[in-house]
């Protein structure tokens, strides 16, 4: 299986740095700003939900199991959790339009 982040980007930066800036296609994309920040989500699951926590360019979104994690899937049960997958530098993103970008990680990938 294959998880893919999809990414809309409405700036642009002139500073390029190594491992959280891409340039594809003659576009730059550059998170090296929002390196360190984490998005958050919660579902309704009907059995307990579920917690989302994704690190950008890094593995800090939790521990699981002994392993830092980029994007991190908690559950209701104390202990419980998943790695979804962990940041690759070597990772490309794919550039959809001039402004969206695609990550694609293979899920459990770790």
């Amino acid at each position: 299986r294959t998880i893919s982040f999809l990414l809309a980007v409405a700036f642009s930066f002139s500073t390029v740095s190594s491992q959280c800036s891409w340039n594809i296609g003659g576009n730059t994309l550059n998170l090296t700003p929002l390196k360190g920040e984490l998005i958050s989500a919660t579902d309704n699951n009907p059995f307990g939900a579920h917690t989302y926590n994704y690190s950008i360019c890094g593995n800090t979104a939790g521990v699981c199991s002994g392993i830092n994690t980029m994007v991190y899937q908690g559950y209701p049960e104390p202990d419980m959790c998943h790695t979804i997958a962990q940041f690759d530098a070597s990772i490309n993103p794919e550039l959809l339009t001039a402004s969206t970008y695609m990550f694609n990680y293979d899920n459990d990938d770790y």
